[in-house]
């Protein structure tokens, strides 16, 4: 490895180091002034910044140790490359996935058969996903991955973090469910954003709709724990629907993908 090589090698696992020391800290400083607080447009706010912490963690480092402009950032992930297409996959594939497990759930005793409204509040929250994570976990820590290691482990590392950032939810009581279904779920969900942000060339806006849609109907459909009484079954057909379908979808990504390298090739 040439000097130059190892020196950007370097430069990427501190870019890594940052990230993740701001995306994991600002948690704790939010937690800390919510505790502190009883002002309820404070206490959302705060939340925000709170979920927010993985793309203003992103910024931080693109900025002020990059030195890139963000402008210039934030057109690479959000505007170059969009396709309507791929956006229509980041709604097709969390809303068939999920309605299908909520088919089957029914089958299975769900006793909540038809989907309902999220509070206010809740659709907030679940708005707040379209910006909220994805520039952190696909527009940097997976763009920074890739500089490291090979396509297979980039969606399980990635799922593997994502899945730890989410302590300070579990901590504060605002996200009851049970923790290795959850893991596997992130890193299911990580192979499919990651293919699908291949299939968009690096644009974040299909993968950003997929989060978004993938928490909305989680809620419409009620699988969370919470909603029965603790019982986990519901919550896992989802993650196993999840798992079987992303595989899938990511294996087909990468069989056209390669088709097309031999096209143009």
């Amino acid at each position: 490895m040439s000097e130059l090589a190892a020196d950007k090698e370097k430069n990427t696992y501190m870019e890594i180091i940052e990230f993740l020391l701001i995306a994991f800290l600002i948690p704790v400083l939010c937690m800390w002034v919510r505790e502190k607080n009883s002002n309820s447009i404070v206490d959302l706010i705060v939340y925000g910044i709170e979920g927010a912490s993985p793309t203003l963690a992103a910024i931080i480092v693109v900025v002020f140790k990059s030195r890139k402009s963000l402008g210039k950032y934030l057109y690479e992930k959000y505007l170059l490359n969009l396709s309507l297409r791929k956006c229509i996959l980041g709604i097709f594939i969390p809303f068939s996935i999920l309605s299908f497990a909520k088919i089957m759930s029914i089958r299975m005793g769900d006793s909540y058969l038809f989907p309902v409204v999220p509070g206010m509040r809740k659709i907030v929250i679940i708005l707040w996903a379209l910006i909220a994570e994805e520039l952190g976990w696909r527009g940097f820590l997976q763009d920074r991955l890739e500089r490291l290691l090979p396509d297979l482990y980039i969606p399980l590392l990635t799922g593997f973090i994502w899945c730890l950032w989410h302590y300070h939810f579990i901590i504060s009581g605002s996200m009851e469910v049970p923790i290795a279904a959850f893991m596997l779920g992130c890193i299911f969900e990580s192979y499919g954003y990651f293919a699908l942000t291949k299939l968009a060339e690096n644009n974040i806006v299909p993968a950003s709709i997929w989060h978004f849609i993938g928490n909305l109907f989680f809620n419409v459909y009620k699988f969370d724990p919470q909603w029965h009484n603790g019982n986990t079954r519901f919550y896992g057909i989802a993650t196993v629907c999840y798992a079987i379908n992303i595989l899938v979808f990511a294996l087909l990504s990468v069989f056209f993908a390669n088709k097309d390298r031999k096209g143009i090739s």
